[in-house]
């Protein structure tokens, strides 16, 4: 940690209010309380002044800039639709592509393992476009889609808006192509085109003895989880689009090929998205809803309406032009 300013330098603090000769510099202006050392200056004004989140640092705080080694492919578009958690939708696959600056003697030994770590960035983040941390503002209390409106602390969440928006989650490895380098995965749940700042192998020492678990009453359990908050049904001439729809992308997509490569598959996919109830508060997630809404998966967009407890698929079409990088 850093070192307390010297007495010296919090008495000419105190004594001219107006000032502060602090060497090190601070990072944030305006009138305010700060500590400098053991001596407590109220009110004075800094012209580089003190970080205020934090009154009892003193200091620049380090910034740090990372490369991303890879990029998500996945058929999850936009947010809308993209899984709180990728066990929850262990039909959903996609791959990584590893960008050309790593060696792809890294990754030698990695298919020894069925699971990997990635911790990846919240690119979709309203606020991502602020210039600086300081300026991405982030509220300390939170909404959890799992308490239907209820607050509670930021860090108590897996929120994607966080003071440095990047993200952890475990997908399973199915494959590891180095010739393409490319990392295929399932149970995925990532943006396309989300950039992965590093992968690592899902050991045995990281899983807890299941006696030492503890998590928040509000947190459905692996059984409850696993349920189907919605029923999902296709209505028949959706399923029929689907079927008259699938050949045609896989002659077109490459990905298409690799997200639903047949027809029982694309169903599964698509049910396993929308049983969570993808819906937002002001949407009306938990009950009968007022019209449709859709749900873009890759190339393919799913209108659906909820009532009586299911979601009823109405219609499956093709999206324009979205045949997909390869």
């Amino acid at each position: 940690s850093s070192p307390a300013l010297a007495p010296s330098t919090a008495a000419s603090i105190a004594a001219s209010p107006s000032a502060c000769s602090d060497p090190r510099r601070c990072t944030c202006t305006g009138t305010h309380s700060a500590t400098c050392g053991t001596t407590r200056v109220s009110g004075h004004t800094c012209p580089t002044a003190y970080f205020c989140a934090t009154p009892a640092t003193t200091h620049r705080l380090p910034v740090f800039t990372f490369t991303p080694v890879a990029f998500a492919r996945t058929l999850f578009v936009d947010r809308r639709g993209c899984p709180r958690q990728g066990s929850l939708t262990p039909t959903a696959v996609g791959w990584l592509d590893i960008c050309k600056h790593v060696p792809r003697a890294a990754f030698e030994g990695l298919a020894q393992f069925s699971h990997v770590w990635v911790t990846f960035v919240f690119d979709r983040n309203t606020n991502v476009h602020k210039a600086s941390a300081v300026e991405r503002t982030f509220k300390a209390k939170v909404r959890p889609p799992l308490l239907g409106g209820k607050k509670v602390g930021l860090f108590a969440t897996r929120s994607p808006h966080r003071p440095n928006p990047v993200g952890l989650t475990l997908c399973r490895l199915d494959r590891v192509d180095m010739p393409e380098g490319r990392l295929y995965l399932s149970g995925i749940d990532l943006c396309d085109g989300t950039a992965v700042l590093d992968i690592k192998p899902y050991v045995c020492h990281d899983r807890p003895e299941a006696t030492t678990l503890k998590y928040a009453a509000w947190v459905p359990s692996r059984d409850q989880a696993s349920s189907k908050p919605l029923e999902v049904r296709f209505q028949p001439r959706a399923l029929v689009q689907l079927k008259e729809l699938l050949p045609r992308l896989h002659q077109t997509s490459r990905p298409s090929r690799v997200y639903y490569p047949d027809v029982a598959t694309a169903v599964q996919c698509v049910s396993e998205v929308l049983r969570l109830d993808i819906r937002g508060l002001n949407q009306k997630r938990g009950a009968d809803g007022t019209g449709l809404y859709s749900c873009r998966l890759g190339a393919i967009e799913v209108q659906f309406d909820v009532r009586d407890g299911a979601a009823w698929v109405e219609r499956v079409q093709g999206m324009e032009g979205s045949g997909g990088k390869e």
